[in-house]
């Protein structure tokens, strides 16, 4: 990408659970006895059909082999699942993507297979905070929010704008990663981002009136706002700039008080069928191509050195890295994420059920 990359230790850590679709047995049992056969975890929505199109598709015609993705319904992993599934011996994925949180898990709990100098040649292209032992760090995205222009007149710079009650009724949040909006809710309240208290639940509280929805998923949240249900809500900027090329009347906002950053940390899953073929597998879509369309038609960022955005345009779109928001790039505290995970479980639950 460029050297001006957000670079962070923490960036080696990465979401929480939801659920994927089932793999039956005999899926499972196919793949083992075919070494041109992988299976990998890809997404929902825009993102996914993205995935297929640069990762997946020329990836099979490139090596002659069939993937078997297995779309993740929200935006984590389903790591429970795939640790019990891991500790059978029996994993439904070769290649296994978490966010930051759940990569602590992983790691506590011997999930992924530790990858040898040189299984991934494409490592050397890559800044060296983006490659972890197991594998590379893909998507960097940042955490904004996106508003519909033709419905919300104001031009809106902060977070702390979403509790302003002109805007009742008009805002969906995020649930499946709950943690990221208790960041957000912090920063908008200036406390410490891992410093979620019943403090925090009481700015929630003051949201409410303004909360329409919650969604569990990118795609839902592309289709609340394709469907003008729907304002304002935390979005990644992919997903607003590909809902904005769709012609949806959208802007994505860097707030003032920061921008989230996160990424998906990539790995073979302890017991894989086939983890030569997913090594295989996680170095091509490191690779330049890939990762330069992941920012032309995505807009994310990547750890590829080789990677340069065309124009000022695509760079300020990409938003992680441009010198206009460097300062504004936050890491949420990982680990506090992993540690606290129960109780901000239970702190976010009482408040969508109060």
């Amino acid at each position: 990408m460029s050297s001006r990359m957000v670079t962070h230790r923490r960036a080696f850590l990465g979401g929480l659970a939801v659920s994927a679709l089932a793999t039956p047995y005999f899926f499972t049992r196919a793949r083992a006895q075919d070494k041109k056969r992988l299976a990998v975890y890809t997404y929902d929505g825009a993102l996914g059909a993205f995935a297929q199109e640069h990762y997946i598709k020329p990836f099979e015609e490139k090596f002659d082999v069939r993937v078997d993705a297995i779309t993740v319904v929200g935006a984590a992993s389903p790591i429970d699942k795939l640790a019990a599934q891991i500790r059978a011996g029996r994993p439904e994925v070769d290649v296994m993507w978490v966010q930051p949180p759940a990569y602590i898990y992983s790691l506590q709990n011997d999930l992924m297979v530790p990858l040898q100098k040189g299984d991934l040649p494409e490592a050397e292209n890559y800044i060296p905070e983006y490659v972890t032992e197991h594998g590379p760090l893909i998507h960097l995205y940042a955490y904004g929010y996106g508003v519909n222009t033709e419905m919300v007149a104001d031009d809106l710079t902060h977070w702390r704008d979403l509790w302003d009650p002109k805007y009742r009724g008009q805002l969906a949040v995020n649930d499946a990663l709950f943690e990221q909006f208790l960041a957000v809710t912090n920063l908008a309240f200036g406390k410490p981002i891992a410093e979620v208290d019943e403090e925090t639940i009481q700015s929630l509280n003051e949201l409410r009136p303004n909360i329409l929805s919650l969604w569990n998923t990118g795609a839902q949240a592309e289709q609340l706002f394709r469907n003008r249900e729907i304002a304002i809500s935390p979005i990644w900027n992919g997903r607003a700039y590909n809902l904005i090329s769709e012609g949806v009347p959208l802007k994505f906002v860097v707030p003032q008080e920061g921008f989230l950053v996160r990424h998906n940390a990539y790995g073979i899953a302890r017991g894989a069928a086939n983890p030569d073929l997913g090594i295989e597998y996680m170095n091509y879509i490191m690779s330049e191509v890939p990762q330069t369309a992941l920012a032309e038609q995505f807009f994310y960022g990547s750890g590829n050195k080789n990677v340069v955005h065309s124009d000022e345009s695509l760079a300020e779109k990409v938003v992680i890295g441009h010198p206009k928001f460097q300062d504004r790039a936050l890491f949420e505290d990982f680990q506090a994420a992993f540690e606290n995970s129960g109780e901000w479980a239970r702190l976010w639950n009482r408040w969508k059920t109060a």
